[in-house]
């Protein structure tokens, strides 16, 4: 595997960032806390003045349940971006999920618009935001989330985001288009929190035979909801 690679030359070449960069990318995505946080605390130590390997170790640790330490890991990194929109766009979007972490709404939606009104803002933290807004305001989750699909950064995980705001605005057919075509563009990042989906969508529109399958492959990659199991048993969506 490349990342089998990669890592075995950040200790060959333990100078080289960029190949840092895409170890902890890689964990980042496939949310290896554990694993990230032990690189990124290596890469800090070799590369103490990039603010990105403190958003990585933040991202560990927060994933870790250590929201102290991510929270005290992002101030220094917000200390770090200076005038670099980009940047300073995503560490605010970082800590609105430290606050939804904590519990407090309010500070996460006010650091999420501060994170936003930035030029430019960070793709993260538009979709960051759009995925706390899914439930209590789908029409803006999808004006925040439709200009990074049009985009390189759009990926599966941002359309799932767009999928989740049309099914809750109970316009089915259109969140089954954007899955489809998200499964067929993104096969390689295919995981459990999206195939359930896909199967609450074909619920909705009275393929449950087609759902059931979609839920039983979804608990087998894993990262389901609770209700998983039940939706299987009972072929229902609840």
């Amino acid at each position: 595997k490349a990342i089998e690679k990669y890592k075995r030359l950040s200790q060959l070449s333990p100078g080289n960032f960029e190949v840092w960069q895409k170890v902890l990318a890689f964990e980042y995505e496939k949310e290896k806390w554990k694993e990230l946080a032990e690189d990124a605390e290596e890469a800090l130590d070799l590369f103490p003045n990039q603010a990105v390997f403190y958003i990585y170790f933040a991202s560990a640790n927060q994933g870790l349940n250590d929201l102290d330490q991510a929270n005290d890991l992002l101030k220094q990194a917000l200390r770090m971006s200076g005038s670099n929109q980009v940047l300073k766009s995503q560490v605010l979007g970082k800590q609105g999920l430290l606050e939804i972490a904590k519990g407090n709404t309010d500070k996460a939606t006010a650091l999420f618009e501060q994170s936003i009104a930035l030029d430019p803002p960070h793709p993260e933290s538009l979709a960051a935001y759009a995925s706390f807004l899914v439930d209590s305001n789908p029409e803006k989750a999808i004006q925040l989330i439709d200009p990074i699909l049009g985009s390189s950064f759009k990926n599966l995980g941002f359309i799932r985001i767009k999928a989740m705001a049309l099914f809750k605005l109970a316009n089915y057919t259109g969140s089954y288009e954007v899955l489809k075509e998200g499964l067929i563009e993104f096969s390689n990042q295919k995981n459990g929190r999206i195939l359930e989906l896909n199967g609450d969508v074909l619920f909705k529109l009275g393929l449950t035979e087609e759902a059931v399958a979609q839920w039983k492959e979804a608990k087998n990659l894993g990262s389901t909801s609770e209700k998983i199991d039940q939706k299987i048993e009972n072929k229902q969506y609840n």
